[in-house]
């Protein structure tokens, strides 16, 4: 259960905000079960604000601080899931080009949930994007630092708590009319630049070269509206390594190799 609300302050500042459900356990899963309503030790029920913010957004840029949704391109959640919620300072602006093309840039500093309430860590990101017609282009770095002297860390699995990650992010897409709906292609790579050759990080020595993903897509339709339907397909590989699973897609198997394939 998701409840936002927004109020706007007029000169271009709004305030925002949003409340869900979710276990303490969890800064990705907004989902409950029947049992979680029943003292379910495994994911007590909690109903929390996870969003506050003040933003201001001009005619060619913005600034938002608070606790936020993800304020980058992100055409899918293999990079990060949409119910995580991290907390600082972000930033944007956008210049146009010739004709339709405009770029933007978006940056940010942020401390990274851990749980529903908790922080540990944080990242720091930088994302160049390029719209034209009914193409967009994105590259961004997203730098994970962890803390791992936060003993909150340890709620984050697979040591991702007291793990560095660097991840660059390409991301291409392309709408185009088909019949009366719109058809949009994506491709999508990540690359996990950081190496981990300390045998002390059990799971990251014994996955250092699985640092890759791969994500291609193609969605008909849209759900703008009530009665929309949107037919999609995607192929995936994405490696173990290759993002924070921590605050990525947590609705599907993440498959490398048969190995180390994980559900995040």
């Amino acid at each position: 259960v998701r409840i936002n609300a927004k109020a706007d302050l007029g000169d271009g500042f709004a305030l925002k905000g949003r409340v869900r459900t979710g276990g303490k356990g969890s800064q990705q899963n907004a989902n409950i079960t029947f049992k979680d309503f029943d003292h379910n030790p495994g994911n007590t029920l909690k109903i929390t604000p996870d969003r506050y913010s003040l933003a201001w957004k001009g005619k060619s840029g913005g600034v938002e601080a608070g606790r936020m949704g993800f304020p980058f391109f992100t055409p899918n959640e293999y990079l990060w899931d949409g119910d995580v919620s991290p907390l600082g300072l972000a930033g944007n602006v956008s210049m146009p080009i010739s004709g339709s093309a405009k770029l933007k840039f978006n940056a940010g500093g942020f401390m990274l949930p851990a749980g529903l309430s908790h922080y540990s860590g944080a990242l720091y990101a930088g994302q160049a994007v390029l719209e034209s017609g009914g193409a967009t282009l994105a590259a961004g770095l997203f730098r994970f630092d962890a803390d791992a002297g936060d003993p909150d860390r340890l709620i984050l699995l697979d040591s991702n708590g007291s793990r560095d990650y660097t991840v660059l992010a390409l991301n291409a897409q392309y709408a185009l009319p088909a019949g009366d709906k719109p058809l949009v292609l994506g491709a999508d790579f990540f690359r996990n630049l950081k190496s981990y050759n300390d045998p002390t990080d059990a799971i990251g020595f014994a996955n250092r070269k699985e640092r890759t993903g791969y994500v291609l897509s193609a969605a008909w339709g849209d759900t703008k509206a009530p009665g929309h339907l949107q037919l999609g397909y995607r192929w995936f590989r994405m490696e173990r390594l290759a993002v924070n699973a921590s605050y990525a897609h947590d609705d599907v198997a993440r498959f490398g190799t048969a190995s180390q394939a994980s559900l995040t």
